[in-house]
């Protein structure tokens, strides 16, 4: 099964991401220190946390599509080759949305956000039972011609 993360769930889930870092760096400028104490802290959360979603945000793009079955995943990149993948430890899937980690034989990881609504009824229940019993209980990727 082939499957294509949905741009508009990325982007929300990049808006969610941008004001988490801004919250945190309000709530960093209200801590009960010195002031200059605070605008070190703050800086600090800016410049680490905004390092860290900066680096997530150009990974979560890096697979345009999933191929998943009970052999493993695959996930074909933006230069259009397909390349074996493994799931991550922090993958998670629920009733109407999963949540996965993955990386690349180089060790390159993203974490992509799939919902049920961006598919049919009987692909979303594929892609659940294709997971528990092969790709993401094994976290192996075989290699599509």
């Amino acid at each position: 099964m082939t499957l294509r993360p949905d741009p508009g769930l990325l982007d929300r889930v990049r808006l969610a991401g941008a004001a988490a870092l801004v919250a945190g760096f309000v709530i960093t400028l209200h801590l009960p220190v010195a002031p200059g104490w605070r605008a070190l802290a703050a800086l600090a959360w800016l410049v680490a946390e905004g390092a860290a979603f900066a680096r997530w945000s150009r990974a979560a793009g890096r697979w345009r599509r999933l191929h998943i079955d009970e052999n493993g995943i695959e996930g074909r990149g933006r230069d259009g080759r397909w390349q074996p993948l493994r799931a991550l430890p922090g993958c998670t899937l629920l009733a109407g949305h999963a949540w996965l980690r993955l990386a690349d034989a180089q060790g390159r990881g993203a974490a992509l956000l799939l919902a049920r609504a961006g598919m049919p009824a009987a692909d979303w229940r594929r892609f659940r039972v294709c997971w528990r019993l092969g790709a993401g209980a094994a976290g192996f990727g075989r290699h599509r011609p």
